[in-house]
């Protein structure tokens, strides 16, 4: 439903599919539905419709789509038994990394860090060079109480040769993250400096993409260096002043460096995106609610 043009914008081309929903396949069918309840968003309906095209087409890819629709609705034991369904060796799923993250995620929300532990050892194997691998044997490690054998692995993960589209800040937030969700902060601080510090390293240019700038401020905010975080994002805010993310990001900025006046500021500001948005912006309201969800907790 997304390539019925190379220019068409996902809106375009999703009434465009549903003009002639008729002509389609059932399973193509069930897959424009999906597409449908995500953009609308109804992430009820778009599990429905997901598990429904993995039973009328049952191969890997609806399979992917029926266990991430799951983890969408808070099914992650659902989606376990769905991504358990691919078959990793065909198709495009062979070259996909992401899918070994969203699978050890699905098992490590689940409860299940042993069957966790054993798709990041099949991600290993898979791509033995990608920093997402590492991440994916982190998870469960932390889950599993494993401190010292999650920090290793993302020592290990600095001299991994490739990347895909995820970089080695990102594992290392992806551990720091888990750390401090199973209440080792101590160890998730030390990771949040390797961060920072793998950032420090690094000449600030137009290679850095913003949200590589905005990952850096949260991180320089986690750290207890909200001045340094502030500084990133008005720069950031004044690039894309209506960037929901960026709009977050400062005002946790602001929040811990006392200034709660001017975070709850930003959360007004985002509250208004978001009941401006009607129900077919979805896609819009997505990033406004996470990035409200993220303010909140930091006030």
């Amino acid at each position: 439903a997304y390539n019925l043009g190379r220019s068409t914008p996902p809106p375009a081309a999703l009434d465009t599919a549903a003009n002639h929903r008729d002509d389609l396949i059932p399973a193509d069918r069930a897959l424009l539905d999906y597409q449908l309840a995500v953009f609308h968003g109804d992430p009820e309906r778009g599990y429905q419709v997901a598990r429904d095209m993995a039973r009328l087409s049952p191969t890997s890819g609806p399979f992917v789509i029926a266990g991430q629709a799951s983890l969408y609705v808070g099914r992650p034991r659902e989606a376990l038994q769905w991504f358990e369904r691919v078959d990793t060796n065909k198709g495009w799923v062979k070259g996909w990394a992401e899918y070994w993250i969203q699978a050890v995620t699905a098992a490590h929300m689940a409860g299940d860090d042993q069957e966790g532990l054993r798709l990041a050892r099949a991600a290993r194997r898979a791509f033995p060079d990608q920093d997402i691998s590492y991440a994916c044997m982190a998870i469960p490690l932390v889950g599993m109480g494993e401190t010292a054998a999650a920090e290793a692995e993302m020592d290990s993960a600095a001299s991994a040769q490739g990347q895909d589209w995820r970089r080695y800040d990102d594992g290392l937030n992806i551990a720091a993250s888990e750390l401090f969700t199973h209440g080792d902060t101590a160890a998730a601080r030390r990771m949040w400096r390797r961060q920072e510090e793998w950032y420090a390293k690094r000449p600030i240019d137009a290679k850095w993409p913003p949200e590589m700038r905005d990952l850096q401020a949260r991180v320089l905010a986690q750290l207890g260096e909200p001045a340094k975080a502030e500084s990133i994002e008005r720069a950031l805010v004044a690039a894309n002043p209506d960037d929901a993310t960026h709009l977050a990001t400062l005002g946790i900025a602001a929040a811990s460096a006392g200034d709660t006046r001017s975070a709850r500021a930003i959360s007004v500001r985002l509250a208004r995106a978001a009941a401006a948005l009607s129900r077919n912006d979805a896609i819009k309201g997505g990033p406004i609610a996470l990035a409200r969800a993220r303010l909140a907790a930091a006030l």
